[in-house]
């Protein structure tokens, strides 16, 4: 079997809720037999996975529909399964951002955070104000976060979907593999510190806690100090 390109998508039939009601007698009418399966509204479900091997970032569930009435893309986030541990005990703080590239408001749209789990559960509902025109432009993204409370949060993966290559205009189901968000590091890097000020001695102290992606200063030991 050939193997699928990067970001390929499979799709599958469903039915969205319920099971499967095969008719219901109309007998008084006299109009016979009404087959329901005929009028049950479908949902597509497809899953977006990587050639490449997996990255061990886990997968993440939404779904995805155009509401036409109000002209309104919405964006139902599920869940996330098998996230990395991001701390010493093997867990982590996720949430996600959703965004539309290219933008299309400054309004920020960001899950729940999800406490000490690596299968967080945020039912959570997002809604971009715009045409179906313009939305085949764009590029959805989820950002999943790992929260830390006393420094910027690294990106754990992230999630992109094509939306030019997506019909919306009935609900979407999805399942993706979770990517590596590469990253762009400017500057020097990061540094954690804190300040503290002691009037009655006139002195100011600087705790520098820890430092992240720091860059090698141009000596000759190659390291900054």
């Amino acid at each position: 079997m050939a193997e699928r390109r990067r970001g390929e998508l499979r799709r599958d039939r469903s039915y969205s809720s319920g099971s499967r009601q095969r008719s219901e007698s109309l007998s008084e009418s006299g109009i016979g037999t009404l087959d329901l399966d005929l009028y049950r509204r479908k949902t597509d479900v497809i899953s977006q996975k990587l050639d490449e091997p997996s990255s061990g970032l886990g997968k993440l569930h939404f779904r995805l529909r155009y509401d036409f009435d109000k002209s309104d893309f919405v964006i139902h986030l599920i869940e996330a399964h098998d996230l990395p541990p991001g701390d010493k005990e093997g867990f982590n703080d996720p949430y996600v951002e959703v965004r539309l590239y290219k933008e299309t408001d400054s309004k920020l749209r960001r899950s729940s955070i999800q406490r000490k789990t690596l299968f967080p559960v945020f039912n959570d509902v997002f809604k971009f104000p715009i045409t179906y025109e313009e939305l085949q432009e764009k590029t959805l993204h989820f950002y999943v976060y790992d929260f830390d409370k006393f420094s910027r949060e690294d990106v754990t993966g992230v999630v992109k979907i094509d939306m030019g290559k997506v019909d919306v205009s009935s609900e979407l189901e999805v399942w993706s593999d979770i990517q590596k968000h590469k990253r762009v590091h400017e500057g020097a890097g990061e540094i954690l510190f804190s300040l503290s000020y002691l009037p009655s001695a006139d002195r100011l102290t600087i705790v520098i806690m820890k430092g992240k992606d720091l860059k090698p200063a141009e000596t000759h030991q190659g390291y900054g100090v």
